[in-house]
């Protein structure tokens, strides 16, 4: 199992460009990896949280508002990431969308959206299953050091 992950291992688990993460960091949306050498390493857990505020961000939720949801929720993505038996396999949040808000959206519940009940009209919904995108960024990193190599890969760090 993969431990670090070098920033383009990272990136292609996101599904961004590498000058992309960088950019994240330095505009203070997250503060993830850990500086090793030139460049910066990345965890597991930081992989997860990134690929699912990326996907957060890419329907419907402005890049803030989706790293302050992931934020609020570091510590369930971290427990799925280890394996922790308190999180349900499939856990989903529903993110109600409303273009009037500042951050697009006005509300972030941790169930599916059939078991919301909303209090008025609603502009739209995004229901986001964090386990399978989690799954998936990591399989992609293991994919990308396995095929590149970790010696190829660390040579690309920033």
């Amino acid at each position: 199992m993969v431990r670090e992950i070098s920033p383009h291992a990272a990136a292609h688990a996101v599904g961004v460009d590498p000058a992309v993460l960088r950019n994240w960091r330095r505009d203070d949306f997250h503060d993830y990896g850990a500086r090793a050498g030139k460049g910066y390493v990345y965890s597991r857990q930081e992989v997860a949280r990134l690929a699912v505020a990326g996907f957060i961000a890419r329907y419907g939720i402005g890049l803030q508002g989706a790293f302050e949801i992931v934020k609020d929720r570091a510590s369930q993505i971290d427990a799925l990431v280890t394996g922790d038996d308190e999180i349900p396999q499939d856990y989903i949040i529903t993110i109600t969308l409303n273009a009037d808000m500042d951050q697009g959206y006005s509300g972030v519940t941790g169930v599916a959206k059939d078991r919301v009940r909303f209090d008025g009209p609603v502009h739209g919904f995004l229901e986001v299953n964090i386990s399978l995108l989690a799954k998936r960024a990591l399989e992609r990193a293991a994919f990308y050091v396995n095929h590149v190599g970790w010696e190829a890969a660390a040579n690309e760090r920033e």
